[in-house]
């Protein structure tokens, strides 16, 4: 009787305890170490080949790869390690890239620039445990950074962005230079849409359905291949599985088993793959858990055994005031004393800390991960590394790269200190909604405002409204540049939101731009609706016969048509309304049906599940490795 009034309670249990219970789970892997297998799925294995068709091509090796980059902080868990690892790639098989961006907000291209630097650090490392002489990759020869054109819909500027590039971008980002062959040599291979071997996307969104159904329909040739969210995925499967799309990255899983594709003397998973695969089996097992305590209590009250329970008036109760109060001391004392801990060693041993470098002698993953430096050690660093020129002129520029190497890393450390602060506020609305975590939202929502704001303006606003107004004021040559003016009236239409009398001419420019959208959109959905019905014109016998021997093979695409088909047409059947099923028949395809769709849903919700714990995990690896690795692992 206990285990059924235990069992009974379980269904009501505090989710801040699953919450806790789940965060140890995903702690463990960072201080447990341990690898696992790595088996990569059909459409990583097909993304991966697609690319090293393209390097061993020596035609298509003579054109640039078109990364388009449209992630931000909140998919960085799942986008970040996909980009990381196609930059990897595409580093070592010395293949041309342009990365661009349309994302609306400034921060996406920022965050693929530091992927970028560490896909180049990550091979640089990689030749360096090999023995091999440490690669270098130029800018504007090996690759190039067009920077972000900001469109809040990519669909009306999907053609633009592929086959007018450079006309689209006109400047590259790093050192706002025109787009010219003269200025970047990589240019001189990139002309247009032609001079394009593939198309790789990675994105929070369905980026690679407009390209699909706009471009591909006009150069059908095309290649293109898109990595996004697990919630997103569910739904460009098809494309692959049409020719649409010639590979597809799902979740940070998928970037894993690229990861060993690409290194397959090291298929193994790391901490961060661990803790996801680990709160995903703590995940299931409380389903597995939950459900069973329901269907064994929901008997026993049914029997008459159990008085059933109560459900409660609010899912969590709020923590009192003395608890809140208690919580923020402890972490407030626990916060302050890392922050001693760490300014005590770096005081008394006049050093910082930093990813150590891995001898060419050294095992793989063997000695610590960090280590510290001092700025005697720097300084013979930077001077090993330079060569040539009187003694007392290289230590004089050895002395002045240590001294920028060590305040490089001192800003870095500080920055990882306010970086977890702001992590663990952020995890306190776990517990409840309560001040700590108001105010650290406030300060980073505002912090992102103030940088978008000036992102913008630099590298929108200014160059392409600004200064052809000011040119157009100027030389008069320019007039017509003057007549940028006329937008200044719809875009303040944009602000008689304000308004109530006014607010109508809001409208006004909000109808332009839905119609700029499904415009586009029309085209958007006959160029990718056409060829998935054309690919569902196929055998749906899963048994083929050999048309010359008569032998018959059992097709395992044949048997996932045919599933395809059966879900499709009973998930039809069950939205039928205009008749009853009466007869046991037709309930049963109705019931059929309706069970088609709830597996469907199921999968879209573990996918959805999936795409959590990729946000959360590597949260929990910045923490614990990043942050407190450094103080107590080195």
């Amino acid at each position: 009787m206990r285990a059924l009034e235990f069992a009974q309670r379980m269904q009501l249990v505090d989710r801040r305890i699953v919450y806790c219970a789940l965060a140890i789970a995903l702690s463990i892997p960072f201080l447990v170490d341990y690898t696992l297998p790595i088996y990569p799925d059909t459409y990583t294995t097909l993304f991966f080949n697609s690319v090293e068709q393209i390097a061993n091509d020596p035609v298509e090796r003579e054109k640039v790869v078109l990364v388009l980059s449209q992630w931000g902080p909140g998919s960085d868990g799942e986008n970040g390690p996909q980009l990381q690892v196609l930059f990897r790639h595409l580093l070592r098989r010395r293949l041309k890239f342009v990365l661009l961006s349309t994302a609306d907000d400034p921060i996406n291209i920022a965050l693929a620039e530091t992927r970028l630097r560490w896909a180049i650090e990550d091979e640089q490392r990689r030749a360096h445990r090999h023995g091999e002489s440490i690669p270098e990759w130029v800018y504007g020869t090996d690759y190039i950074n067009f920077g972000f054109q900001p469109s809040p819909i990519f669909e009306p500027i999907a053609k633009t962005v592929v086959m007018d590039t450079r006309k689209f971008y006109k400047q590259d980002r790093v050192e706002r230079k025109p787009l010219t062959d003269e200025n970047f040599p990589i240019l001189r291979r990139f002309h247009g849409v032609e001079d394009i071997a593939i198309f790789l996307i990675v994105s929070h969104t369905d980026e690679a359905k407009a390209v699909c159904g706009i471009v591909q329909r006009q150069v059908p040739d095309l290649k293109v291949a898109e990595a996004t969210m697990g919630i997103v995925a569910n739904d460009l499967y098809p494309y692959v599985k049409s020719g649409q799309l010639c590979g597809l990255l799902n979740s940070a899983r998928a970037a894993a088993e690229y990861r060993s594709l690409l290194d397959p003397d090291a298929p193994t998973t790391t901490p961060a793959d661990n803790a996801m695969s680990l709160g995903k089996l703590f995940l299931l097992a409380m389903v597995v858990l939950g459900n069973a305590a329901y269907l064994v209590t929901r008997s026993a009250e049914r029997a008459g055994k159990l008085t059933p329970l109560a459900v409660q008036s609010t899912p969590m109760r709020p923590l009192s005031s003395r608890t809140w109060k208690t919580l923020f001391i402890v972490f407030a004392v626990g916060y302050l004393g890392v922050c001693a801990i760490e300014l005590t060693r770096d005081v008394v041993t006049d050093s910082v800390p930093r990813q150590r470098v891995v001898d060419v002698s050294e095992d793989v993953g063997s000695g610590p991960k960090y280590e510290q430096v001092d700025l005697t050690q720097l300084t013979r660093e930077q001077q090993e590394a330079l060569t040539g020129g009187p003694e007392d002129e290289v230590t004089r520029r050895a002395a002045v790269r240590a001294n920028a190497e060590r305040a490089r890393l001192i800003e870095m450390r500080f920055g990882e200190f306010i970086g977890a602060l702001f992590t663990l506020g952020i995890l306190a609305f776990l517990l409840g909604d309560n001040r700590f975590y108001r105010v650290v939202e406030a300060i980073m929502v505002g912090g992102i405002m103030a940088y978008a704001l000036l992102e913008k303006w630099e590298n929108v606003i200014k160059p392409n409204w600004v200064a052809p107004i000011v040119a157009g004021a100027t030389s008069t040559g320019q007039r017509g540049q003057l007549l940028w003016l006329l937008l200044l009236g719809p875009g303040c239409l944009w602000y008689c939101i304000y308004s109530r009398k006014y607010r109508w001419l809001n409208q006004i420019v909000v109808a332009l731009f839905i119609g700029c959208a499904i415009g586009p959109e029309f085209g958007k959905q006959v160029g990718i609706i056409v060829p998935q019905v054309l690919d569902t014109i196929q055998p749906v016998w899963p048994v083929a016969r050999d048309p010359l021997t008569g032998a018959a093979t059992f097709s395992m695409q044949r048997l996932e048509h045919l599933v395809f088909v059966v879900v499709m047409v009973l998930s039809l059947l069950y939205f039928i309304f205009f008749f009853q099923a009466k007869s046991r028949l037709g309930s049963g395809v109705s019931r059929a049906g309706r069970l088609a769709m709830m597996i469907g849903f199921g999968a879209m919700f573990g996918n959805t599940v999936n795409t959590r714990l990729s946000w959360l995990a590597p949260r929990f690896e910045y923490l614990l490795d990043d942050w407190l690795g450094k103080l107590f692992g080195s």
